[in-house]
């Protein structure tokens, strides 16, 4: 009997782990995700002598962030949602040549992957999350 309860908790165990790792996993491929695919339209979008690029281009980098955006909100803690948003929000409303805008496009992109490493590494590092 004893050997049976070690067999179940073994097996128990062992899914919360894989479960985790899904969800590790996940979040990571979600952020990366809209990390390149939101750092390609503000790149192309804030450039005034930027080349006429194919509108399928463009269209499959929305397309990209949008379909990341969707996983980051259902996979990420609130905190991490409201930070890829701020970021978001620069990045649908760029305006071509504004340094303060850089500036801010900046920040908002630390705090996004600082908030997004607190999530993936956990809560053990001080000063990561905040």
């Amino acid at each position: 009997m004893l050997s049976l309860v070690g067999v179940l908790l073994g097996v128990w165990l062992n899914g919360r782990r894989e479960e985790r790792k899904w969800l590790r996993d996940n979040k990571l491929l979600s952020a990366t995700e809209f990390i390149a695919s939101a750092g390609n339209l503000y790149n192309h979008r804030r450039k005034t002598d930027r080349p006429d690029l194919p509108q399928e281009v463009t269209a499959e980098w929305e397309d990209r962030m949008q379909r990341s955006r969707a996983a980051v909100h259902l996979l990420c803690e609130q905190q991490t949602i409201d930070r890829m948003e701020e970021l978001s929000k620069i990045v649908w409303n760029v305006q071509p040549n504004d340094p303060e805008q850089h500036a801010a496009s900046t920040r908002a992109l630390r705090a996004f992957t600082q908030s997004v490493r607190y999530e993936l590494v956990g809560r053990t590092r001080r000063g990561d999350h905040g």
